[in-house]
Parts: C-alpha cells; sequence; structure tokens
C-alpha cells in the first residue's frame, strides 16, 4: 500500500495544533480553537470523479470534534457547498456530504482504540466507510454511507480540517 507523505500536503496552523511528518499528522488540542487548522493537497480537476478507495487510521483518546478525511472542489470558505467528509462529533465518527445534507453515524467509540478506516467511493454517488479494529482487514466495528453525492469537480484531498461551526 502507498502512503501520503502529508510534508507535501498545504497546512494552515493558526492555534500551532499540528504535528506533520511524512505519512502522520498529530492535532494537539481538540475542536475549534478559533483559528484556521487545515492539511490539505490539491491533485487536480475532476480527480474524484471516479470509483477509489482511502485507508487511513485514527486513534482518539478524548472526545473530539474534527474532521479526518475529506474531499471538495473549493479551499475558501468550508465548510463549502460541495465536501464530503469523514470525523468524530463527541463520541462517534460519521460521514456527511455538505450538498445533500446526509449524515450516517457509527456506533460508540471506545477512546484510545486505533480504528481503520476504508473510505470507497463507488463511482456512481454513495461513500462508504467501513470501520475496523485491530488492522484494515480486522473485524468490523461499524460502516456507515451517505448517498446522492456527486463529486464532480472534487480537486483537494483533505488529510484533516479541524470542526466546523
Amino acid at each position: 500500500m502507498a502512503y501520503e507523505d502529508f510534508t507535501t500536503f498545504t497546512y494552515a496552523d493558526d492555534d500551532g495544533d499540528l504535528t506533520i511528518v511524512a505519512n502522520k499528522i498529530e492535532v494537539d488540542s481538540v475542536g475549534d480553537q478559533g483559528g484556521d487548522t487545515l492539511v490539505y493537497k490539491d491533485y487536480g480537476a475532476n480527480h474524484f470523479d471516479s470509483a477509489f478507495t482511502h485507508q487511513f487510521e485514527i486513534t482518539v483518546n478524548e472526545e473530539h470534534y474534527d474532521n479526518f478525511w475529506a474531499i471538495s472542489g473549493s479551499t475558501s470558505g468550508l465548510p463549502s457547498e460541495n465536501i464530503t467528509y469523514f470525523g468524530i462529533g463527541g463520541d462517534r465518527f460519521f460521514i456527511n456530504d455538505y450538498v445533500v445534507d446526509d449524515q450516517d453515524n457509527s456506533n460508540i467509540i471506545n477512546y484510545t482504540t486505533k480504528y481503520y478506516i476504508t473510505i470507497v467511493f463507488d463511482g456512481a454517488n454513495t461513500f462508504t466507510a467501513t470501520i475496523r479494529t485491530g488492522s484494515h482487514a480486522g473485524a468490523v466495528f461499524d460502516t456507515i454511507s451517505v448517498a446522492g453525492v456527486d463529486p464532480t469537480g472534487f480537486r483537494y484531498l483533505y488529510a484533516y480540517t479541524e470542526f466546523w461551526d
């Protein structure tokens, strides 16, 4: 499996919350602290128009309100009208699409457990996040999805954004 090199991503860290190394992002504080905190990369116009799979790992140590994965057609005014994202709201993971106003929530998580997330876009209009423990092939903790999504024009991959008010 190829890993993203997060040192090649663009980032804003107004509050000094991020530590970024080649294949890992650590976030020191939780939720919206008032500044902009985000990590993203421009993959070019229409990059996310066809089927794809993204995998990543998350360990949450306390109640959090942040987004750990997103794709969008914009980098300004987030959340924009064209964004699909995966994050945590309190004690549950969620996947959300801003345009279709659809969100699905996971079961209550266990803090300090490492979760292995696989997000699949079917190439038509559905994003599915399978949440596992142990490994990407491990036991399924939950599966959540949003449908009716049109990612035409999506070009930005977000590896982290703070939670929006």
